[in-house]
């Protein structure tokens, strides 16, 4: 269909469902769109008052979406769903107070979320191998799973998801080939539990410096997995930690502090410029699994005594346990190669 505008569709008091779909010829959806009439001097009524779902789908020219965010539009809104708007750039509406679920499938830069009541169930997908989707943890309810990928222009999840309150009750983040990242912003997310990390080249820490502040970014956190990040060179204090595997991360070359307390499992494989532990192992380590760092060349220390398990492979300058073995440590000869 030729049409270079959308109908005042704001203006249908008892409209509750919406499906705009292929009409290529429109760039910007606007005042228009509301049925706001700028000559008008008083606000006295609210556009798409009893809206509940909108669908908006191939829409191939759209760029922009002006929302008039100062006449509290969509108050009932409960699903927006986009696809195929490729060329849609920077926001949606900031205030969908109803707001439960938000689908963008093949859309532009989508910058920041709209603020909403209730936290929504969240789905963005500019590609098919790129995503965040946020959704309630089966396994606790009140908190959010937060899967996140490849979206290159994104510099903050932070930035994008804060709107929507997520961020603030997210217990478990997969993050993977996001180029922009640079500061993950660990101290954002004061309940979280888990996360992972992979193939983020540019990420360099995983917390904002806060000069002279000893407290921990992430006082929850007890599981941490970071894969293939190259300038990532060092850890914020995690006191909580009780498994922390990090693998290939070429600029590793420090665990910022001595390792946490309660640190149970430890894997590092090829860290070439990681030297040390920071000090001795934590007494309660029962798995220690090394590979591929040749610049280590000790444990710190005797081993803990609490260790169970023991694998160390191809460290040259590495020439002793630094102490007998723990009596209950089980360790295969290819395990024991040092």
């Amino acid at each position: 269909m030729n049409c270079c505008s959308l109908p005042p569709l704001g203006r249908l008091a008892s409209l509750k469902h919406l499906e705009i779909e292929r009409l290529e010829s429109v760039k910007t959806v606007g005042a228009e769109f509301y049925g706001i009439d700028p000559a008008e001097e008083t606000k006295r009524w609210i556009p798409f008052p009893s809206l509940e779902t909108l669908s908006i789908e191939w829409m191939l020219g759209w760029s922009e979406w002006t929302s008039c965010d100062d006449f509290y539009a969509f108050p009932l809104l409960r699903k927006l769903s986009m696809k195929g708007c490729y060329e849609l750039r920077a926001s949606l509406p900031s205030d969908l107070p109803c707001l439960e679920v938000l689908d963008v499938n093949r859309c532009g830069e989508l910058y920041k979320l709209p603020r909403s009541n209730k936290i929504p169930i969240v789905k963005i997908e500019p590609g098919v191998y790129e995503y965040v989707r946020v959704y309630e943890s089966p396994s606790c309810p009140g908190l959010y799973d937060l899967e996140a990928r490849g979206i290159g222009y994104l510099e903050s999840l932070v930035k994008l998801l804060e709107p929507t309150g997520c961020v603030l009750v997210t217990q478990s983040i997969e993050m993977e080939d996001f180029s922009g990242i640079k500061c993950f912003q660990l101290e954002q997310f004061p309940r979280l539990e888990s996360l992972k990390i992979k193939g983020c080249d540019n990420l360099e820490s995983l917390a904002e410096i806060r000069p002279h502040s000893s407290l921990s970014p992430a006082p929850t956190l007890t599981d941490l997995n970071i894969k293939e990040c190259a300038s990532l060179k060092s850890l914020p204090p995690l006191p909580s930690l009780v498994e922390l595997d990090i693998f290939d991360c070429s600029a590793f070359e420090s665990f910022g502090e001595p390792l946490p307390a309660n640190l149970q499992n430890l894997k590092v494989s090829y860290c070439p410029k990681l030297d040390s532990f920071g000090g001795p192992l934590p007494a309660n380590l029962q798995v220690l699994e090394v590979s591929n760092c040749p610049e280590l060349d000790s444990f710190g220390g005797s081993l803990p005594a609490n260790l169970q398990k023991l694998e160390v492979f191809n460290h040259p300058k590495l020439d002793s346990f630094g102490g007998p073995l723990p009596a209950n440590l089980q360790v295969s000869r290819s395990q024991q190669r040092v």
